[in-house]
């Protein structure tokens, strides 16, 4: 028996993922310095995932490369925001 889904159900499923949950926007933006001593830090909204980090400590290509992949993940559905932001009377 092969338990591997077809290429037609993955792709079914893929579409079903992105259709049910909002996208969100990978972003990566460069800063002197960070808290703490860090050296990249995720940030968090509804729709938008930030990623800050110290200049010098990734190249600008490494950068674009990595929201570049990241973005293939959350536009194919194989990634999701599981956010739900504020909610009312919170």
């Amino acid at each position: 028996m092969n338990d591997v889904p077809s290429e037609e159900n993955r792709s079914a499923d893929v579409s079903r993922a992105r259709d049910a949950f909002p996208q969100a926007e990978i972003e990566m933006h460069f800063v002197d310095s960070l808290p703490g001593g860090k050296v990249v830090m995720p940030f968090e909204k509804d729709g938008a995932l930030a990623w800050v980090v110290v200049r010098g400590e990734i190249s600008k290509q490494a950068g674009r490369e990595m929201v570049a992949h990241m973005n293939h993940l959350v536009r194919s559905g194989l990634w999701r925001q599981n956010w739900r932001g504020p909610q009312p009377g919170a």
